[in-house]
């Protein structure tokens, strides 16, 4: 999970990095986990392109979640 991040990072805006983690990754369904609402609205936009990418270098993602993590968490 964390190796998919590191493949993915690169097509994020700088400014979003910082508030994105690795979550689970389960028979192909890849969590990732976001600080705020607003990330996560940039980042389904984006959600394509980390497909594509993940495709290309044979990882075993088919589907990319998002998930608002509360401040507490």
């Amino acid at each position: 999970s964390d190796g998919c991040l590191q493949q993915i990072r690169p097509l994020m805006p700088a400014s979003l990095r910082p508030h994105v983690l690795a979550g689970p990754l389960e028979d192909a369904d890849w969590c990732l986990l976001v600080r705020s609402t607003a990330a996560s609205t940039k980042l389904r936009q984006l959600l394509p392109r980390f497909l594509e990418r993940l495709a290309d270098l044979g990882a075993p993602v088919r589907t990319i979640r998002l998930k608002v993590q509360s401040a507490g968490r």
